[in-house]
């Protein structure tokens, strides 16, 4: 099974089936997001260059810290950088830093969700979470949920990093972790560090992160939609988004970086916001030297704001996928038809609509060929079907058939209407 897809009980496919069908009203989805190859190439190499000689990177007091080089770990994975590649001059990699780190992060379940995202977005199908270092980091995180709170450790962002790391390495979510997010969702459709709900006390960081991990569960489309439109009211001027509603709206790098994770988790494009492209202004924040500055009004080299934006600028959101071409067709319909996340990949739109994704040729031929008008949104994902690879979408499945029909992308469309009559023939 793909790390990325929800483990949950399957519904029974007919009735998933009718409940989807009744999604043809809904907003088109995700449209190609625009990208900052060039900003993303010379912030990774001023960070490089503050790589530390036991292959961490540092935090806020210059010491070796986990969660920078968790991040450092995501950010060189989105830019197809394989992380134990990225040595100190004495040939330590952050990869070995972040495994032997294991079991100071199984006693925070926050620490430990980051880990993991990290970790599975370095190593892959590699990667034993339940044994990272002798640590079940899994167990860690399912051992910290609080069933009265609703929540993994202390407040909504640890919880929603939690959350993420589990569904990076395919592992089911409590029902009341995610059902104590959407209830804690502001009335302007903000989230608050420490599930306040008060009106105003909402923040773009907690907004941003608890969308991510809505996407990631595969819930809360409405409300998914209630803390985009809350983040583009935080947009100022120039593009970069305000921590929070404080006037005038002051945008910073990490909060333009967590907001656009959030529109491309969700399938929308941070480049066509209300007040212009947020991509491009997160770029705007990048110094001579490559570091990205928190603040223009303090435009010092900040290595939590340069880590945090790579991704961002290169498209990405969390979990970032690991290494690697697109992920393997399901081997069943019940697996291809639980909610997926994000792949992020080039070639692939994600719809919150349905929460799956179109990719390769599948996506070739349904954009070519009259895209949701005509087929409606994908309601699995690709899975493995009588030695052929298929996909459903609301009005029609494709067959993936290599070297049939090159100039139509290799893809046939099944036989829905013989097949619901039981008529035979070709």
């Amino acid at each position: 099974m793909d790390a990325r897809r929800l483990r949950r009980p399957a519904f029974p496919a007919a009735l998933l089936l009718l409940v989807m069908s009744l999604l043809i009203t809904l907003a088109p989805g995700a449209t190609a997001v625009e990208t900052q190859p060039d900003a993303a190439t010379r912030a990774l190499d001023w960070l490089r260059s503050r790589q530390l000689n036991d292959g961490a990177f540092p935090g806020f007091t210059g010491a070796a810290d986990p969660a920078t080089t968790a991040d450092v770990v995501l950010a060189l994975a989105a830019a197809g950088i394989d992380p134990a590649t990225v040595t100190s001059p004495a040939g330590n990699d952050p990869v070995s830093y972040l495994l032997g780190q294991a079991e100071a992060a199984s006693g925070d379940p926050g620490a430990a969700g980051r880990l993991l995202m990290a970790l599975h977005a370095a190593q892959g199908d590699a990667l034993d979470p339940r044994d990272v270092n002798g640590v079940d980091l899994v167990a860690a995180i399912q051992n910290g949920y609080d069933a009265e709170t609703g929540l993994y450790g202390p407040g909504l962002y640890v919880s929603a990093y939690a959350i993420l790391g589990l569904r990076a390495v395919g592992e089911p979510v409590e029902s009341g972790a995610v059902q104590k997010l959407l209830d804690s969702q502001i009335e302007d459709g903000s989230w608050n560090f420490n599930a306040d709900t008060t009106p105003g006390t909402g923040d773009s960081n907690t907004t941003a992160i608890v969308i991510q991990a809505l996407v990631a569960a595969g819930a809360g489309s409405g409300a998914i939609n209630a803390g985009l439109d809350y983040l583009a009211t935080l947009q100022a001027e120039d593009g970069s988004i305000a921590y929070d509603a404080t006037t005038p709206l002051t945008g910073d790098a990490n909060s333009t970086a967590g907001a656009i994770g959030a529109y491309i988790a969700a399938g929308r494009d941070p480049s066509a916001m209300p007040n212009g492209n947020a991509v491009a202004a997160l770029a705007g924040f990048q110094q001579p030297s490559g570091a990205l500055a928190w603040r223009l009004d303090a435009p010092d080299e900040n290595v939590l704001a340069t880590v945090q934006a790579i991704p961002a600028l290169l498209g990405w959101a969390l979990p970032v996928a690991p290494l690697g071409a697109l992920p393997a067709p399901a081997d069943s319909q019940a697996e291809a038809l639980q909610p997926a996340t994000g792949l992020g990949l080039e070639g692939c739109r994600y719809f919150i609509e349905t929460f799956h994704n179109v990719c390769g040729p599948f996506a070739q031929y349904w954009q070519a060929n009259g895209g949701l008008k005509i087929f409606g949104y994908p309601l699995t994902e690709p899975y493995m079907q009588d030695g052929i690879a298929v996909q459903y979408f609301e009005r029609a499945r494709f067959e993936h058939h290599p070297g049939a029909w090159p100039e139509n992308f290799d893809i046939l469309q099944g036989r829905l209407g013989a097949e619901q009559l039981g008529l035979g023939g070709d």
